[in-house]
């Protein structure tokens, strides 16, 4: 059987250059990982954290007579003091959320291209299967940012 060669194994099956779809995730990545970085790293506790100081502002702006709207706004500030304070109790884990999960999973991505890379350049019949497979995981990770401007549509597994 003759198997490509390695300039084969470096396009997708509409001919498209790996290296394009490659360079796409890692600027998606670099993206993702700077937008993690400003998370707060406990986003209940912030949510819960901002939710106390609206309640606090409420409170002192009806007690300097601020409000026009009296019944309403301790409403609103009984509601905030509520979800400041009940809300992180009942509040299911949001693990998945948290920052250090997500950098976490985007360096295993980048560990996946690593291997993806280096097996592009050292392949051998043996190896030809798992460049393959991992063309595929790259081409399935490309979907989450598949509308994104500069997503091509023939990455589409």
């Amino acid at each position: 059987m003759d198997l490509p060669d390695r300039r084969e194994t470096e396009t997708l099956r509409a001919g498209v250059p790996m290296q394009d779809l490659v360079q796409f995730l890692r600027d998606r990545w670099g993206e993702d990982e700077a937008a993690t970085r400003t998370m707060h790293p406990d986003p209940v506790a912030s949510m819960a954290q901002k939710f106390e100081v609206d309640a606090l502002t409420l409170r002192e702006e009806l007690r300097q007579g601020k409000s026009d709207r009296v019944l309403y706004d301790e409403g609103q500030r009984d509601a905030l003091h509520w979800a400041a304070t009940v809300l992180p109790e009942r509040m299911p884990p949001l693990a998945p959320f948290r920052r250090t999960r997500i950098l976490a999973e985007i360096e295993a991505k980048r560990e996946l291209l690593r291997q993806y890379e280096y097996l592009k350049y050292d392949v051998t019949p043996d190896d030809l299967t798992g460049v393959w497979a991992l063309e595929a995981v790259l081409r399935a990770f490309a979907l989450s940012h598949a509308d994104h401007p500069d997503y091509n549509e023939e990455w589409r597994p």
